[in-house]
């Protein structure tokens, strides 16, 4: 999501995240480390490492200087009438037009509550009205179910061979809300590999409201170095 955070920011839109699995630090590592156009742990580890002073001050100005970023500083699940709050107030007092929401199933995993499909029902609900009547892309992270954890085995007979995990729409944890609200759902199917190192990465489109193509995209890697998305053009990319 940094990597998409970063782009939407290189196109002029001004960019609101709300990563609730980590500190903003972090999260500011990720945007230095994209536009240094560094290994991201590397980075974390030690900047120093992989940029000069005076390199990580010049991107610390590029991203800062135009005010093309709002990020809340906030940890784990939160009501979802403040979550909202935060919404409205990175649209309408910020004037932000992409809020990345990472991720969706944290929002309420801490809060009282016996029905977590409801709240995410509640929380897409009002995620979707208030998108529908403001002038907002909202890009929502959600993790799959672990019922779809048998996509992670290798196929019967094909022990030892890479494979792609199949994530369907359907796979989405928690609500069938977030199929239903959502206006397009973009799928992320990793390459498992033998020996259990990074694979490759294929884009599935699951749903398009306003589109006419559904079905595997593109399919990329993230250079170790620079850690940016290179696109495989490889006959055999789509696993046929």
């Amino acid at each position: 999501t940094s990597i998409f955070a970063r782009k939407f920011m290189d196109a002029g839109h001004k960019i609101g995240m709300i990563f609730l699995e980590e500190g903003n630090k972090e999260t500011f590592q990720r945007l230095l480390a994209s536009d240094l156009k560094v290994n991201y742990l590397k980075f974390k580890r030690d900047p120093l490492s992989v940029a000069s002073k005076e390199a990580i001050e010049e991107a610390y100005k590029r991203i800062t200087q135009d005010d093309c970023l709002v990020m809340l500083n906030h940890f784990g699940s939160m009501p979802i009438d403040t979550l909202m709050a935060k919404v409205k107030h990175m649209v309408l007092v910020e004037g932000c037009k992409y809020i990345l929401l990472d991720h969706i199933s944290l929002v309420i995993s801490g809060l009282e509550s016996e029905n977590e499909r409801k709240d995410i029902d509640m929380a897409m609900t009002s995620l979707a009205s208030f998108c529908s009547a403001n002038d907002v892309h909202l890009c929502v992270v959600c993790h799959i179910n672990r019922t779809d954890s048998h996509q992670f085995l290798p196929p019967k007979g094909k022990e030892g061979e890479p494979f792609w995990v199949n994530v369907r729409k359907e796979s989405a944890r928690g609500s069938a809300s977030l199929e239903q609200l959502s206006w397009n759902i973009i799928l992320l199917e990793p390459e498992i590999l033998p020996d259990f190192s990074r694979g490759r990465v294929r884009f599935k489109v699951g749903k398009t409201r306003f589109g006419d193509s559904l079905g595997v995209a593109d399919v990329f890697t993230l250079d170790p170095d620079t850690w940016e998305v290179v696109l495989d053009t490889t006959e055999d990319n789509n696993g046929f």
